[in-house]
Parts: structure tokens; C-alpha cells; sequence
């Protein structure tokens, strides 16, 4: 008594297997992968320019220090001359 019918389960079927509901899921099915695509076409977008961006500070960041490192290089004592204290080494 608890288990549906069999002219129950051939109604369903019947919908179930109807062209119209078979072309209708159809059809919801590629919208859907269409907006996948797409949504994820922005976000490769998004991420391709913060990946040019991320490229960008990394070069600027390595142009400061190749600035810092001529700055400490021509700054020593001993290109101006004067001999820099030594750490005195016992042998």
C-alpha cells in the first residue's frame, strides 16, 4: 500500500521521457554551461591582470634594489678613500 502505483510510475516516466521536458532540460543545461563559461572567462580576465600587476611590482621592486645595492657599492669607505675598521683576527 505504501508503494506508488504502476500507472503511477508510467505517468512519470511518460513526463519524464515527454520531448518537451527532455528539450526543456536541454536547453536550461546549456544556459547554465554558458554562464560557467563565461563567469569564468572574467575571472581569467581578472587574473591575467593581476598577474600583470604582480609582474610590475616585482620588477620595480627589483629596480630599487639594484638602486640600493650601487648606492652601498659607491658609498663604501673604501671608494672614498678611507679604510674601514677591521674585526681583529687572532690566528
Amino acid at each position: 500500500m505504501n508503494e506508488p502505483s504502476t500507472a503511477q510510475d508510467n505517468k512519470f516516466l511518460k513526463l519524464l521521457t515527454s520531448e518537451i521536458v527532455l528539450g526543456t532540460l536541454v536547453a536550461l543545461l546549456s544556459i547554465l554551461a554558458a554562464l560557467a563559461g563565461y563567469q569564468g572567462a572574467l575571472i581569467g580576465a581578472q587574473a591575467a591582470g593581476d598577474e600583470i600587476e604582480a609582474i610590475k611590482m616585482l620588477t620595480e621592486s627589483n629596480t630599487e634594489y639594484l638602486r640600493a645595492q650601487q648606492i652601498v657599492i659607491y658609498d663604501s669607505p673604501e671608494k672614498r678613500g678611507i679604510s674601514a675598521p677591521r674585526a681583529n683576527v687572532v690566528k
